[in-house]
């Protein structure tokens, strides 16, 4: 039986990164994964780093159409949720 209606849902997370995430983000993509690892759902988080936001977000655009994920988010690297 699943987990939940949401069960085998691959999430792709693109970061595009000036510096490295920021402590309150790195602790909210934690929380964020063991949330959805517990409805079966998989996050996977991709990192680009660089000073031209606009091209690492079209990089990591890229490679989540090149995979077979289901759902994209681009989150900045200073954000907290």
């Amino acid at each position: 039986m699943p987990l939940s209606p949401l069960e085998g849902l691959k999430v792709f997370v693109a970061m595009p990164c000036l510096e490295a995430p920021r402590l309150h983000t790195t602790m909210s993509m934690l929380d964020t994964q063991e949330q959805c690892h517990g409805f079966g759902i998989t996050v996977e988080f991709a990192f680009v780093t660089g000073s031209l936001v606009h091209h690492a977000r079209s990089l990591l655009a890229n490679v989540f159409l090149s995979r077979d994920d289901d759902l994209f988010f681009s989150i900045d690297s200073d954000m907290q949720w």
